[in-house]
């Protein structure tokens, strides 16, 4: 069995570590968040394309329409045609959206970044307090934000289980810390 008190100490021993240290942190999230954002530019390009395009199915419909009034193509080739018009603009639609998507969980991802560089800054001073209190509502609170989703695991078979997990920070999802060993919980490997 894996003790919340256990995993709350460990995280709150790497977020001191982070806390006092966070430059390597900050410049690992930084430089993935400027790839996003580079990467979401280069979408904005496409995207003002894609508009066009959308744009363009319309104009494709008025030609079709003015071929069939006066009767220059019958209506299976105005329908086949329309179907197809529509088909492509479902898709140029399709392709817009996830753009807009992606646009926006860049915002989400840059607003996130600079409220949690601004907390680790805020931490930095407070921090001492709260240990010296030993301030366990404080501690929660802080580890909840910075560290939204921890993931524990057991490694090994029977009686050599040992417990193990992955915390995710909350400025960048990928930015993980591991524990897997017995040791930093204190456990021995018999330790049920």
């Amino acid at each position: 069995m894996i003790r919340a008190r256990d995993v709350e100490r460990i995280v709150w021993q790497k977020r001191h570590s982070l806390i006092e240290n966070p430059k390597e942190a900050i410049a690992l999230w930084s430089q993935r968040l400027h790839a996003r954002q580079a990467q979401t530019t280069r979408i904005e390009g496409e995207r003002q394309s894609l508009q066009k395009a959308l744009a363009g199915k319309e104009s494709e419909r008025e030609r079709v329409m003015t071929l069939y009034r006066p009767g220059l193509i019958g209506f299976d080739d105005v329908e086949g045609q329309l179907e197809a018009i529509s088909k492509e603009a479902a898709q140029l639609q399709a392709l817009l959206a996830a753009h807009q998507a992606q646009a926006d969980l860049t915002a989400a991802v840059t607003e996130n970044y600079h409220t949690t560089v601004e907390l680790l800054q805020n931490y930095k001073t407070a921090h001492k307090d709260i240990d010296d209190k030993d301030d366990l509502v404080q501690k929660q609170a802080i580890i909840e934000w910075l560290i939204p989703r921890i993931i524990i695991e057991t490694q090994g078979k029977g009686r050599q289980k040992v417990p193990a997990f992955r915390a995710y920070f909350r400025a960048d999802p990928s930015g993980v810390f591991h524990v897997d060993s017995a040791l930093d919980f204190g456990y021995s490997a018999h330790h049920r």
